[in-house]
């Protein structure tokens, strides 16, 4: 049977991965932002013709968009991943496990509440937790990541880099 730690486990990592799909989505993100506005102000510039101090404000834009980019899309879930920055509970992720797998449903959560909690009998909860394990055990838990914003964001990006090589 599963350990309640195990589960916890498996649910932690299971959070893991999805917050490494936020950190590649907003990467991925970010160079289609600064590619885009590179290609924009390029175009810009060879219609206007602008002095040094037109083209230096230009960079200069470009770079604090693309640092803007990078902080907003790619630092809170890579602060997440990184553990300084406190990112779903375990309980918020079995509740998405759960919705995933309509047959667990929120039990996933509420035994893990029923765990950390001191009332009832212990009997009671390591019953309720048998009863859980036992379903949850064969179930893969990254079901929760949507890794079809990731796909695109990259497909964006490749988009976007070979766009800027030409």
């Amino acid at each position: 049977m599963l350990s309640i730690s195990s589960l916890r486990s498996r649910l932690a990592s299971a959070r893991r991965l999805d917050v490494f799909h936020q950190v590649a989505r907003g990467l991925a993100n970010s160079v289609v932002i600064s590619a885009a506005l590179a290609l924009a102000l390029i175009a810009a510039e060879s219609l206007i013709h602008g002095t040094v101090q037109v083209r230096t404000a230009m960079a200069a834009s470009w770079a604090l968009v693309t640092v803007a980019a990078v902080v907003k899309l790619v630092l809170p879930a890579a602060l997440q991943l990184a553990g300084v920055r406190q990112g779903q509970s375990l309980v918020a992720v079995a509740h998405r496990v759960g919705d995933a797998y309509p047959d667990i449903g929120d039990m996933l959560g509420n035994v893990l509440q029923l765990a950390d909690s001191t009332s009832g009998s212990a009997e009671l909860r390591q019953q309720a937790y048998a009863d859980v394990a036992e379903s949850v055990e064969p179930l893969d838990f990254s079901v929760i990541v949507d890794k079809r914003p990731t796909r695109k964001a990259f497909v964006w990006m490749v988009f976007s880099i070979v766009l800027s090589a030409f």
